[in-house]
């Protein structure tokens, strides 16, 4: 019998992190935090406040939760003003609890912000302010400067792209430069964590396509996210290592789910790239973008009662009854397979008034990274208003009207139940 010894580990973490709130921060100790650390959060307390107890016990939470996602650039502690009252009055603390951020990214001032004292002292609400505040810092705007012209850009333009030299066709990226990087054409990147076993493994795999793509028509990279906040948790939401997402012109167009495995991988990004340039070339040689969406409207009214959606029509769908929506974007190659299955399924007879809708993300990107959408197809059945698990089974219209009928025999079975 195997028995886990995580629980433990994180009950031992919880128990020291405690106990390290008894730890007293002094001036010293606190002054070279805020020089050196980028990022640092910092509760001010007493003994005495009947309010710090509740709230210490939430920062033990943040503490922990930072541990083990290994930041770095994220500090926090504690001053305790009863025993540290200069301190306390030279930073101006006229309430306690109070809680401060004090942080720079890519800029030489230092920016200090309380955290509002009418707001709640709970996990979600602490995590969300630091976070706030980082998004509203830009990475260094002095590497915007940098200019170089990239003959092998897909689009064969003079785009302004950070002069970052790779090794053996690999780019590693920072927060002071991935934004401006990634801003233009097709890339490939790998987000890790140094301390993750399953990052180690990809490793070499990744720096072999690295190579095979040299001087291709998308560029390979990776990003140590331990050291590299802005742009993993904020900009990217990554939330866990490794995270492999293709990107064009700086956004995500899908994730890669497979094995990690380099031939797999491989095909991967060979099939994404074969998607894109097909789609590139359908534009190029029609009349006009206008012409094609003409005709696709046109067909689609004849062979098809699917709902295109928008942010509000969404809403009002999701709102009034049931409906089986397609997440897609028009250069997947799977989405454009699945296309006439979908139409097909919505001129079936469907059970409970079951409504077909469609979503383009590549337009309505809002209400995708809404619903967390980070690949395409993705399919979600949307069952009185309750968003049920991600579809996975076969896209054939047979596979849908067989999972749709089950979705609701079971909602139906479990209302008489209840009843």
């Amino acid at each position: 019998m195997r028995i886990s010894l995580k629980p433990l580990l994180i009950s031992i973490c919880f128990l020291c992190i405690k106990s390290s709130l008894a730890e007293e921060l002094s001036i010293e100790d606190f002054d070279k935090l805020v020089q050196t650390q980028q990022i640092v959060f910092v509760l001010f307390y007493t003994k005495e406040c009947p309010k710090c107890p509740e709230v210490q016990n939430v920062w033990v939470q943040l503490k922990l939760q930072i541990l083990l996602e290994k930041m770095p650039k994220l500090v926090i502690r504690e001053v305790n003003c009863g025993s540290n009252y200069e301190l306390c009055h030279r930073e101006d603390i006229k309430q306690i609890p109070t809680i401060r951020l004090y942080y720079s990214l890519g800029s030489t001032s230092r920016k200090i912000v309380t955290y509002p004292p009418t707001a709640f002292y709970d996990l979600e609400s602490l995590q969300n302010f630091f976070i706030e505040k980082i998004i509203e810092q830009k990475p260094n705007a002095k590497m915007e400067e940098k200019k170089v012209k990239d003959s092998n850009d897909l689009e064969q333009e003079s785009d302004n792209l950070v002069d970052l030299k790779s090794k053996n066709g690999l780019y590693e990226l920072t927060d002071d430069d991935s934004s401006l990087f990634l801003s233009k054409g097709l890339h490939f990147v790998n987000f890790y964590a140094p301390w993750c076993s399953h990052c180690q493994n990809l490793a070499p795999k990744w720096e072999m396509l690295a190579s095979l793509e040299k001087n291709r028509k998308f560029k390979i990279s990776q990003i140590d996210c331990s050291t590299n906040i802005y742009t993993c948790k904020v900009q990217f939401k990554i939330k866990e290592y490794p995270t492999l997402l293709w990107i064009y012109n700086g956004k995500v167009i899908t994730r890669y789910k497979g094995q990690h495995e380099f031939d797999s991988i491989k095909n991967f990004a060979y099939s994404q790239l074969a998607d894109f340039e097909l789609n590139k070339m359908l534009r190029k040689y029609s009349d006009t973008e206008t012409e094609i969406d003409d005709m696709e409207l046109d067909l689609q009214k004849k062979l098809s009662n699917v709902q295109q959606l928008n942010q509000d029509s969404f809403k009002l769908a999701i709102g009034s009854g049931n409906i089986f929506i397609h997440f897609t974007v028009p250069w997947s190659r799977h989405c454009q397979k699945m296309r006439s299955e979908w139409d097909r399924l919505s001129l079936q007879a469907l059970p409970s008034n079951i409504q077909i809708g469609k979503v383009d993300c590549s337009v309505q990107e809002k209400l995708c990274l809404q619903e967390k959408i980070d690949s395409y197809p993705t399919l979600y059945f949307y069952l009185n208003g309750r968003k049920l698990s991600e579809y996975d089974g076969k896209r054939d219209v047979d596979s849908f009207l067989r999972y749709l009928h089950e979705q609701t025999i079971t909602t139906s079975t479990n209302v008489k139940q209840d009843l």
